[in-house]
């Protein structure tokens, strides 16, 4: 029979120098996280949650020039006025 592995657990530090590594190094996925010794899936994974947390430096990093992000404006209008205009 196979021996059992244990399951690996990786820092928020370790995850965040992996994903650098991946968006500064200009290798791609599969070399980084074979170097890592890491699974392609998993490293994707961390890459995709970076993104989504919406930080500013992710972005710039992705994009490559500094983002502003839009400003919420509060709604004024009544809640009978938004369901009239919906329904236009």
């Amino acid at each position: 029979m196979a021996e059992k592995r244990t399951r690996r657990r990786f820092t928020n530090e370790f995850k965040a120098q992996a994903v650098k590594r991946l968006l500064e190094g200009g290798r791609g996925l599969s070399e980084v996280a074979t170097e890592l010794g890491l699974s392609t899936g998993q490293l994707s994974t961390w890459h995709t949650e970076h993104l989504a947390a919406g930080s500013a430096e992710a972005l710039e990093l992705v994009h490559g020039c500094p983002c502003q992000l839009p400003l919420l404006r509060p709604q004024s209008a009544s809640p009978g006025a938004r369901r009239t205009a919906r329904m236009r």
